[in-house]
């Protein structure tokens, strides 16, 4: 019976290298495609809001009698610097469009594809708190760097940030979190692991992430949050995981970005220590979870070999 179930096994695994092995160089093209479908949504939704702007923007321009070009563009430039939540949210609908229909026309299930699992509502909780702790950890290293820095970064958040509270939530709390993790953990990371080492596919699609945000500040510290999002992936296997933390680490910046008053450094480097702590308690409290489900299991299948 033990030498059945060994052959069993062993077979099984044969069976399942081989199909990776095939399907690595697909998987490879086919994060790469998934890339490019962000890409497109990114760009179709800024040039669509872009056009509409400038039809509005021309219009009124007529209306006041404005005919000079440069003056036109300059107050089209204007308006677009305060409509980026729209843009956002006019991406991600375009971008999700174009999977479902991609999706539909191959006749798969998006949701399986997506790997948008079922997780508990314990794992949801505690990963949409990880991302608040982070984002305090995150705020305390920004505001530790130079002025120079500091002030580009300030002066590119400043398009999210002066929006009104809802635009805020729906765009950068909502709809962003979504369609990056749908992106980069549930399709890019996802496929590239199935044809090279797991770190390595973190690493580029990390890599890819960070690049995503445009600017220089964002593009570091969304690398290291993209890595840390392939990890809860890795061991989730579901990317309603990586969208609550995703959602956790956005709602504080724009929480925090809503207050009317300043929140002084003293208590901002507090929070990021009491972040730090509450981290590696989730990670001490996960991991003895894990080596009981482990043991569980090794009991269980004891239990049927014999």
């Amino acid at each position: 019976m033990n030498n059945e179930l060994k052959n069993q096994v062993v077979n099984e695994t044969t069976v399942e290298t081989k199909t990776e092995k095939v399907s690595a160089g697909k998987s490879i093209l086919r994060a790469m495609g998934y890339g490019s479908t962000y890409l497109v949504g990114q760009v179709g939704g800024g040039i669509g809001l872009g056009m509409v702007l400038s039809i509005i923007m021309g219009y009124k321009a007529a209306q006041q009698g404005i005919t000079d070009r440069a003056k036109v563009t300059e107050m089209v430039v204007e308006k677009s610097a305060s409509m980026t939540g729209p843009v956002v949210v006019i991406a991600a609908v375009i971008t999700i469009a174009i999977l479902a229909i991609f999706f539909s026309i191959r006749k798969e299930k998006m949701s399986d594809k997506i790997n948008f699992h079922k997780a508990s509502a314990k794992s949801i909780g505690v990963c949409a708190i990880v991302g608040i702790a982070l984002n305090f950890i995150t705020v305390a290293a920004l505001i530790s760097l130079p002025d120079n820095i500091i002030a580009g970064y300030g002066e590119s958040a400043s398009g999210i940030m002066n929006q009104n509270i809802v635009m805020s939530m729906l765009s950068t709390v909502i709809a962003a979190p979504i369609v990056e993790e749908i992106i980069f953990r549930g399709l890019i990371f996802d496929r590239l692991k199935k044809g090279m080492p797991t770190v390595v596919a973190a690493i580029i699609s990390s890599i890819l992430f960070g690049l995503a945000h445009g600017q220089i500040v964002w593009i570091i510290y969304a690398m290291i949050l993209g890595f840390v999002l392939c990890y809860v992936y890795s061991k989730t296997g579901s990317i309603r995981t990586t969208i609550a933390l995703h959602m956790g680490y956005n709602f504080t910046s724009t929480f925090i970005g809503a207050l009317p008053i300043s929140v002084p450094s003293v208590a901002r480097y507090a929070l990021a220590a009491v972040s730090v702590v509450v981290v590696a308690v989730v990670i001490v409290l996960y991991r003895n979870h894990m080596k009981r489900e482990a043991e569980k299991t090794e009991i269980y299948v004891s239990t049927v070999a014999a």
